[in-house]
């Protein structure tokens, strides 16, 4: 069995030095510990040694729009950019883009992802390639009220083809749902869900004024609009959501810090999942740590889609994080990329660590500034499992 050594092993608590780490052929973790006399290293690599990458929020389905949609668009600029271009391309032109995307992440370092799923074309790019996990959030969409039930059985129907894959069905986002549809989602499914929140300062200002540019966004898409029930998207989304759902919250860009945590006492097993180059890319925005300070072991990351992104690296939103944020320790941002993100999608008996008969993938994090563990602008991902 390989036994490899680094200048730091990742643990939860924090980088170890002089520790080895054990992994057979498949990439299972054998173990893992401090050097001893009797531990005879086959590598001995320069780095720190870091479990595979989790990515918390990602639309695979539409990476064939790489490029397509133009920086700084706003949140309804970007949306009706998504609803003009994605039917101009083929089945084939879509799932051959999945499929590339996959192999893009899989090669950068990601394990597992949380993908959001309006259709069926990721289904069969997902089972071709087993290696990289992905829990597929079938989307549930729609303002009408009248039609919750049947956007919810359009759902399940959805839902039935991805039987043989990891999947729940979930919310959209406060803006595109009806009070009705919110409700039987949470009355029926309350399994795992992912839900945009507080994405972007328009998100807030229909909810508190009415007005703004979703008003406009509504009128271009033919979708009556006489407001919604409460000024907070915040309540009206997850007012009625069980203490003990599992939830990941993305984006969070708008939320302040006191919304941050309330909603982290009131469910427990929230997450907030930050995906710092998309707000950069759509609104010319960033997600503010500082606002998630008493809670950094309920953050986790996400690239969304590369519609909104120039890659799915998880290194490169770690980047993105520490280039505004200086003051954050590349162990905190490793800790969200890895084991926050598995514990937010309840993947933590998998990923996340470098626990003994798990394969949570074997990454090495290299060209640091080792003597204080720091980013570098040239730190890259070696992947060995």
């Amino acid at each position: 069995m390989p036994i490899i050594t680094a200048d730091y092993i990742y643990l939860p608590e924090g980088f170890a030095a002089n520790h080895f780490l054990e992994v057979d052929d498949t990439g299972k973790i054998i173990d893992l510990g401090p050097i001893t006399s009797e531990i005879q290293a086959a590598q001995s690599l320069n780095g720190v040694l870091i479990p595979g990458f989790v990515n918390t929020h990602c639309h695979l389905e539409l990476s064939m729009m790489k490029g397509v949609i133009p920086r700084g668009t706003g949140m309804t600029g970007f949306i009706l950019g998504i609803v003009s271009q994605r039917g101009k391309y083929s089945e084939a032109a879509q799932t051959e883009a999945v499929t590339l995307a996959l192999q893009e992440a899989w090669d950068s370092g990601t394990v597992a992802i949380g993908d959001i799923c309006n259709g069926p074309v990721s289904i069969n790019p997902k089972k071709v390639f087993p290696q990289l996990y992905c829990h597929s959030f079938i989307e549930l969409l729609g303002l009408n009220g009248s039609q919750a039930n049947d956007i919810l059985n359009k759902g399940r129907v959805l839902a039935n083809q991805f039987m043989a894959l990891p999947h729940s069905l979930t919310l959209h986002a406060p803006y595109s749902m009806s009070q009705e549809l919110i409700t039987a989602t949470h009355q029926t499914h309350p399994s795992l869900i992912s839900v945009h929140l507080l994405e972007s300062a328009e998100e807030r200002e229909i909810f508190e004024t009415g007005t703004g540019p979703f008003t406009e966004f509504y009128k271009k898409i033919g979708i009556p609009f006489e407001g919604f029930s409460t000024s907070s998207p915040i309540d009206y989304v997850l007012n009625e959501a069980p203490v003990n759902q599992p939830i990941i919250s993305v984006h969070n860009t708008e939320m302040t810090q006191e919304e941050i945590e309330d909603l982290a006492k009131k469910f427990p097993h929230l997450y907030f999942a930050l995906c710092p180059r998309a707000n950069q890319y759509i609104h010319g925005t960033h997600p503010d740590p500082n606002k998630f300070l008493r809670i950094m072991d309920r953050v986790c990351l996400g690239t969304d889609s590369l519609a909104s992104n120039d890659s799915l690296d998880m290194l490169e939103e770690i980047k993105a994080l520490w280039r505004k944020n200086t003051w954050m320790t590349t162990h905190s941002l490793v800790k969200w990329a890895t084991t926050n993100g598995a514990k937010a999608m309840r993947l933590s008996d998998k990923f996340g660590t470098f626990t003994i008969g798990t394969r949570p993938g074997v990454n090495l994090l290299k060209n640091l500034d080792l003597r204080e563990i720091q980013l570098t602008e040239d730190a890259k991902i070696e992947k060995y499992y």
